[in-house]
Order: structure tokens, then C-alpha cells, then sequence
């Protein structure tokens, strides 16, 4: 055994209590009671181990393809180097932020899960877009499905898949909420419109039109399948005043036809 009592310490290679100018090989352990600086490259062949807390000031560098940091006595989370592509997290071990209710994991094979315990919040500086190759977008709360939305070529269907349960349209009428339409789906998709409806083109009705309040007409109306009323009181007014005419008339080419009946039950 070598014994040097010199308490130097070193702070370069021609400094401290044992200067030597060549390579130094150690074929058993080497023991350092203090501080280990290295001003050069570290190299080790074999295993570092470091029971301690390791400090670098500058970069580290694991310079090898396939590299694998192992976290944990038992080495259960690893973070392994893919070669020109990323970073590995093993299993469906997570990515936690802040606490352990917000992470990101593979939480199955193919399955990637982002969970948060309050709010996710998505704030994209210019456009977003999702691209779902499936073709089905759920929007679910507390795990039941409230909104389908599937691309069936070359539809797009909306869908609550809840029993009987209507769709809304909400908007916002100078601060006031208003439901412009609702479709009832307890009365097979009833829609009920919340104030007027503008037709530009044609309005074509195949089955009964009921209008509890007033009809108006800017243009001609034509009934193919007979006009009823169910008030006392029918009443044609003309927008013309400088000449009202009203014209009832049947237009069938029946010579024979009447040209019109007035019935009374």
C-alpha cells in the first residue's frame, strides 16, 4: 500500500499531494472521499455507479443509439433512445405534470390517454385540426356519450345517442340566451323554430302544414293538395292599395270543370 498524508487538495494535473504524468490504470475500485472533478472526458467502459446526487454543469450526453435511462431501484420506468425518431417511455408508464392527475400515458396498446383532474385546455396561436382516420368523434361526460359526430362519406351525421334526447341550437340575441331551434326527438325530430322562417326559394311541404298563428305571403302561394281552415274566419287581403284585386281561380283544363264551388256542411 501507498500512504500519502499531504491534505492538499488538487484543482488541476500538475497540482495536489500525487502528480503523475502518464495514464493512470486502476484494475480494483477507486474510492473518492470528496469532490471528483474531471476537466477532461470521462470515459467508462463499464458501469458508473453513483450512490449519491451526480451534478453536471454542462451537457450530458448518453452518445450511443438505443441509450436507456432507468428510473427506480428496480429500473420499472425507462426513457430509451429511438434511434432518428424520440424518446421511448416503457409500458403505460406516465408523463406527469405538476401531480399524478395530469399525465399523458399509453394506457393500452395503441391507446394514448391525456388526463387531467380540473381542465385541459387547448390554445393554438393559428389553426387546429383533428385528424380521426376512424371517422367517429364521441364527446362523452362522465362516461356516457352525449354527441356523435361520424363522417360517413360524403356526409357528416350528428348524433345524441341519449333516448328522446332533443338537439338544441343556442345562441346569443344581444345577451340574451335564445334557442333558435330544437329539434324533438321524442316526436320524431320535431323542430321547433323560435321566431321567424325565411324561405328565398321554394317552401315544399308533402305532408300538412299547420300554422297556429298568422300565414303570410309576399308571393303567390299555390296549394296543390286543397287549403283548409279550422278558424271562423278566412281573410285575402291584396298589398297593392292602388289596385286590391283578389283573384280565385281554378286553373284546371277541364272545360267541363266548375270554375269554382262554394260548399257549406
Amino acid at each position: 500500500a501507498v500512504n500519502l498524508n499531504l491534505t492538499t487538495d488538487s484543482t488541476s494535473s500538475t497540482s495536489g499531494a500525487l502528480i503523475v504524468d502518464g495514464g493512470v490504470g486502476i484494475a480494483k475500485k477507486l474510492f473518492v472521499g470528496t469532490d471528483f472533478d474531471v476537466s477532461g472526458n470521462a470515459v467508462i467502459d463499464g458501469t458508473a455507479l453513483v450512490t449519491g446526487v451526480l451534478t453536471a454543469s454542462d451537457d450530458v450526453k448518453l452518445a450511443h443509439d438505443g441509450a436507456v435511462l432507468g428510473f427506480g431501484a428496480g429500473n420499472d420506468v425507462t426513457l430509451t433512445h429511438v434511434h432518428d425518431t424520440g424518446l421511448l417511455l416503457n409500458s403505460s408508464r406516465q408523463l406527469q405534470f405538476g401531480d399524478s392527475g395530469t399525465h399523458i400515458a399509453q394506457s393500452s396498446d395503441g391507446v394514448l390517454t391525456i388526463t387531467s383532474d380540473n381542465a385541459i385546455v387547448l390554445d393554438a396561436g393559428g389553426d387546429a385540426s383533428i385528424d380521426i382516420d376512424g371517422a367517429d368523434l364521441n364527446i362523452k361526460d362522465g362516461g356516457v356519450s352525449y354527441l356523435e359526430i361520424t363522417h360517413s362519406d360524403p356526409d357528416l351525421h350528428l348524433k345524441n345517442p341519449i333516448s328522446n334526447g332533443d338537439m338544441l341550437l343556442i345562441g346569443n340575441d344581444n345577451g340574451t340566451p335564445v334557442t333558435a331551434l330544437k329539434l324533438d326527438m321524442s316526436d320524431a325530430g320535431s323542430a321547433f323554430f323560435s321566431h321567424n322562417i325565411d324561405v328565398t326559394g321554394d317552401a315544399v311541404i308533402d305532408g300538412t302544414a299547420l300554422v297556429t298563428g298568422v300565414l303570410t305571403t309576399t308571393a303567390a302561394a299555390v296549394f296543390n293538395g286543397g287549403f283548409t281552415s279550422n278558424g271562423d274566419t278566412v281573410t285575402f287581403a291584396s298589398a297593392n292599395s292602388n289596385d286590391p284585386n283578389i283573384i280565385i281561380k281554378n286553373t284546371t283544363n277541364d272545360a267541363n270543370a266548375p270554375i269554382m264551388d262554394f260548399i257549406t256542411d
